[in-house]
């Protein structure tokens, strides 16, 4: 168990005698673990010392938790990138922000660095596809996110191919595009999710080619 800042990490005792605890300001489950007892009269004691964690990753945990929060912080997210140049997960949060604020085309950049730098990982290869429509480079984000598999994602995922897939295909085979429309129906359906993808999925996606 762990909460979503990640400053506090719980695992109980199978066995139902005690737990695992550990804490600190960020990658509460890589600090050190104590095990303790049921008994509180036994003092903690030290079931696993800490694992390392990138540097790049430790400076963008202390970042998510200042504030202020959103347009204030993408500065220094994309400073954050420049200054990890070499590691995806940095290139591709930096963009990641500038999409939840429904600003991605100045930053698209950083989702087709984090796909280059690590082609194997299905997310950034999403995104990187995404990332094609900023510029209306629709045969490119065509060709990327129909190499994706559906089981390779999560529904929401999902739904952000098959709209980018669905926009793509509009003028150049529109066929094709009320097909992708159709398969996003089904997924609508299946989780009730049609006020959510109106409202936050849809708009996230249209963002996308906006500016341009």
């Amino acid at each position: 168990i762990s909460n979503l800042s990640t400053d506090v990490f719980i695992m109980y005792d199978p066995n139902g005698k005690g737990m695992y605890l550990g804490s600190s300001t960020s990658y509460a489950s890589r600090k050190d673990i104590y095990y303790i007892d049921n008994d509180f009269s036994k003092q903690p004691t030290l079931y696993r010392k800490a694992i390392g964690v990138k540097q790049a990753a430790q400076d963008y945990a202390d970042l998510r938790q200042q504030l202020p929060l959103g347009q204030e912080r993408l500065k220094d997210y994309v400073d954050l990138a420049a200054k990890y140049g070499d590691d995806p997960q940095a290139q591709f949060m930096a963009a990641y922000h500038a999409f939840a604020l429904k600003q991605p085309d100045n930053y698209a950049s950083y989702f087709e660095k984090a796909y280059a730098l690590k082609p194997d990982n299905i997310e950034y290869k999403l995104f990187a596809g995404l990332a094609a429509m900023s510029s209306k480079n629709y045969d490119k984000a065509i060709s990327i996110l129909e190499d994706i598999k559906t089981s390779d994602l999560y529904p929401a995922e999902e739904l952000y191919r098959l709209t980018a897939l669905q926009k793509a295909c509009k003028d150049k085979d529109q066929a094709k595009s009320d097909q992708y429309g159709q398969q996003i129906n089904v997924i609508l359906d299946k989780y009730q999710g049609q006020v959510g993808y109106k409202t936050k999925i849809l708009p996230l996606i249209n963002a996308f080619g906006s500016q341009q």
